[in-house]
């Protein structure tokens, strides 16, 4: 009979739990730096919440919550011994339990877990937690758990995906998964015209993709089909970067460490099905029966002894032809899958995230007559720094997709007065909608608490330019007039 309680926790419990922590989560830990102890003390003494876990007498667990009593959300962190096994159902239902009692008050819970600690990421994902989109980073995985119950549907709707990194047998799995009335497509993100065809593809009963460029996208996904069943392909990142210099496929690491960042997150999720790279063969039935729902004969896993991969030249021609389509659904799909947030950004910080679309803008705007595309990036620092120049910027997951700019100066007509003069200001097309309007409302917003009294509004001629005069009468501007460009 086991012997199960919790206590409130005391300081000795945490130098207690170090020294019985589980071995895989120590080194997935210590693999991310830090002091261990130092880390988990402070923990301690910031929560408001400590428990100890006593299983037949021993400390098992120690977990806690910090949080003020006003905030609306917590942080909650959990160490296991080797003592204690998270397949117990006793220390599931325990551990939910006490969750729900943490959640009193909370809409949501967070905390963090190595993504190398399978086991710990299972744990969590066990007890309700779900991976927040875009928030693992070089190996720790950001999770939250809500006050609202989440939907279980059957594990046998909707489509299947295959999510891994370039060089990890998508491109066989593809083919194996093509069996009987399912069709496991390769890469549609490089054959779609649009993120409705992507999605029309999908909806074809027994149809599914095999992926190496679209996990990002998982949020995305999972809104438009809840029951999608999922399986994630692991390889080391190292071993990527090594296969495609030996084909010749240029991916810059910090972008394969990115998708590989995504690889965690959905790895955590509930129901998914993740394969080691050196695993796929002794797995293959496996991965099918998790996609499609039933066994395949000896045959058909006997017919694909063959090593199956991409024709190189063909993808590198593909990738060329369709440069402009891909990048626009890509974007398409981030606009679609995560959060948008705005700043008030330094120059030098606005500079080296946005060349890419300051280069789409003068793309689409064109040139105005004798002034050609020449940024003066020296008088725009000397702007920045002497304080007459606020840049405002919209990002998604770090990527800029919006900003602008106002000139601020004194009023020449109006001892006392500071102006906001409306510079450049432009919207990722993937991104627009209202997101450019309230970029100019954040920005209208922190100028008037840098002690701006007016804004000088310009509707041009070129790109949207006509439109946004509607938009300043609605905000209740004054039409001064009209703006002329005059070539000497």
């Amino acid at each position: 009979m086991i012997d199960f309680s919790i206590i409130d926790a005391k300081p000795f419990h945490v130098g207690n739990i170090l020294r019985k922590m589980r071995r895989a989560h120590r080194d997935a830990c210590t693999a991310l730096g830090g002091d261990l102890h130092h880390e988990l003390s402070d923990l301690y003494g910031q929560s408001s919440i400590r428990k100890a876990i006593i299983q037949n007498g021993n400390l098992v667990a120690l977990f806690g919550m910090k949080s003020a009593f006003c905030e609306t959300s917590g942080f909650v962190w959990l160490v296991l011994s080797d003592g204690l096994s998270p397949q117990s159902l006793t220390v599931i239902r325990q551990a939910r339990k006490q969750l729900d009692i943490l959640s009193v008050g909370k809409a949501e819970l967070k905390t963090t877990v190595p993504a190398a600690d399978r086991l710990a990421v299972r744990m969590a994902s066990l007890l309700g937690f779900s991976p927040i989109p875009f928030q693992a980073k070089n190996g720790l995985l950001w999770m939250s758990r809500t006050s609202t119950p989440q939907n279980k549907p059957s594990p046998h709707d909707g489509p299947f995906v295959i999510f891994g990194l370039p060089r990890s047998r998508t491109k066989w799995l593809s083919s194996f998964l093509s069996h009987e009335n399912h069709v496991c497509h390769h890469d549609l993100t490089a054959e779609v015209s649009s993120l409705s065809e992507l999605r029309d593809k999908l909806s074809v009963p027994g149809n599914g993709t095999s992926e190496t460029s679209l996990a990002h996208g998982w949020p995305m996904l999972l809104s438009w089909f809840p029951n999608m069943k999922i399986v994630v392909i692991r390889r080391d990142v190292n071993d990527v970067m090594t296969s495609l210099e030996k084909c010749g496929l240029k991916i810059p690491l910090e972008e394969i460490q990115y998708r590989n960042d995504r690889l965690d997150e959905i790895s955590a999720l509930p129901r998914v099905m993740t394969v080691d790279f050196n695993d796929i063969d002794k797995m293959s039935r496996k991965i099918l029966f998790h996609c499609h729902g039933y066994h395949v004969d000896d045959l058909w896993v006997k017919s694909h002894d063959a090593n199956i991969q991409i024709d190189i030249p063909e993808r590198l021609r593909l990738l060329e032809d369709r440069h402009d389509t891909i990048a626009h659904i890509q974007d398409s799909i981030l606009a679609k899958s995560c959060d948008v947030t705005m700043h008030v950004e330094s120059f030098s910080e606005f500079y080296r995230d946005a060349k890419y679309l300051l280069g789409m803008h003068a793309k689409e705007a064109g040139p105005m007559d004798g002034m050609p595309f020449d940024p003066d990036i020296d008088m725009a620092m000397a702007l920045y720094n002497s304080g007459s120049l606020m840049i405002c910027t919209a990002r998604c997951s770090g990527l800029i997709v919006g900003y602008i700019f106002f000139i601020i100066s004194p009023s020449l007509e109006s001892r006392g007065i500071l102006l906001g003069v409306r510079n450049i200001w432009y919207v990722h097309p993937a991104w627009r909608g209202r997101l450019g309007l309230k970029l100019h409302d954040f920005a209208s917003d922190r100028l008037r608490e840098r002690g701006v009294s007016a804004l000088t509004l310009r509707s041009g001629v070129r790109a949207d330019g006509p439109r946004h005069f509607k938009y300043y009468e609605r905000k209740g501007a004054k039409d001064m007039g009209r703006l002329y460009h005059l070539p000497l």
